[in-house]
């Protein structure tokens, strides 16, 4: 790997972990969460990594980086499953417009 990209990969990871430490600091004068479960839980469901770090923040729970890739996978499955379809109906398009008569 290039010395640069190794830096860059460094450098995002570095404020990749600095960010939840602010988090953490911003969130320390803060009271416990007096939400009730149910929108805390749709929060978390619906915003998979931001919701699931921001929960684990609150309520003073451990945060592993394997929590923050699967969230992550989720993340990118949906992305894919809304795309797909957007993206095959403009590769018909394409096709169509290409050879208009096929």
């Amino acid at each position: 790997m290039p010395t640069r990209h190794l830096l860059l990969a460094l450098s995002v990871v570095f404020v990749w972990g600095t960010n939840f430490v602010v988090i953490r600091w911003g969130l320390n004068g803060l009271p416990r969460p007096t939400a009730p479960w149910r929108k805390q839980t749709g929060f978390g469901v619906l915003v998979p990594v931001f919701g699931m770090s921001a929960s684990a923040l609150l309520l003073g729970e451990p945060l592993p980086i394997w929590k923050l890739g699967a969230a992550a996978l989720v993340m990118c499955g949906l992305a894919v499953i809304v795309c797909w379809p957007l993206w095959q109906a403009a590769r018909t398009r394409n096709r169509q417009a290409i050879s208009p008569g096929a």
